[in-house]
């Protein structure tokens, strides 16, 4: 591997995992990546010597990236479940609409479309998912545990809220606005209230 294998490697990545978000998975051909990177045929076989094993890259490596950023770091600093949810929703508002556009949330908007067609997607996926919930429900507990938030199955609740910010993500999406957003994190807000 050369000196420039690193930066080509993180490029492909790069670009595949936009293309990815932008038009799908299956709507992305190596020839689509091939343009959009300017990296040859053979520099691209070289990395990634199927389009699964590019498809796996990108879960693992941008997609998971992007899921700490989002959502496991910034839980883990924040002082409650509430104050981190409530972070995370106005910064994606904040950021979505000065974007102007909405690709959706990247695991979710992968995994909708890749994890039926391979058992190797679908447990990178589950991983995944299971990684967030994790760091969710020992938020929600700690909280239970300080008299923040009244007993209840804590990983049931982060799965709501998991499941509620998928769902708005892909409905901001699908019709390019904040909005859903927006009514998810003021009604999470009231859930998450102390009582």
């Amino acid at each position: 591997m050369g000196t420039d294998a690193p930066p080509v490697r993180r490029r492909i990545l790069e670009a595949a995992f936009d293309a990815f978000l932008a038009r799908g998975v299956s709507a992305t051909s190596i020839h689509d990546l091939k343009r959009d990177t300017g990296i040859s045929g053979g520099a691209l076989a070289h990395h990634f010597p199927a389009k699964r094993d590019l498809i796996l890259a990108v879960l693992a490596e941008p997609v998971a990236a992007a899921l700490m950023e989002t959502w496991i770091a910034p839980l883990e600093r924040a002082a409650d479940t509430r104050t981190g949810v409530a972070a995370i929703f106005q910064g994606l508002i904040a950021d979505l609409s000065a974007r102007g556009r909405v690709l959706g949330c990247p695991l979710h908007t992968l995994a909708s479309e890749i994890a039926g067609q391979d058992t190797r997607y679908a447990d990178n996926v589950r991983n995944l998912y299971e990684r967030w919930r994790q760091v969710l429900t020992r938020k929600i507990e700690a909280d239970q545990a300080a008299g923040r938030l009244p007993p209840s199955p804590a990983d049931e609740l982060a799965l709501f809220i998991i499941a509620t910010y998928s769902g708005a993500m892909g409905l901001a999406r699908s019709v390019q606005q904040v909005e859903p957003l927006a009514v998810c994190a003021a009604t999470l807000d009231g859930l998450l209230s102390p009582s």
